[in-house]
């Protein structure tokens, strides 16, 4: 029962950042101008974002599935 625990707040912790990190870069790219030198910044935080996806596909089935 902690390791649901465990997992879920570390789920939570990455989905709380990728919001964060989400709000920040629309904040930013409103400003004029910010599209056309910060492109890569959009392009890594889609990387991060799918990245964290594809860990925690991968991650509950491992951890609910193993156990039983």
């Amino acid at each position: 029962m902690n390791l649901y625990y465990v997992a879920t707040s570390l789920h939570a912790l990455h989905l709380f950042t990728g919001i964060a990190i989400l709000l920040g870069m629309t904040w930013k790219a409103a400003k004029p101008g910010f599209l056309g030198r910060h492109q890569n910044w959009i392009e890594v935080y889609g990387l991060y974002w799918h990245f964290i996806d594809l860990v925690w596909i991968l991650a509950f089935p491992i951890l609910y599935v193993v156990n039983r």
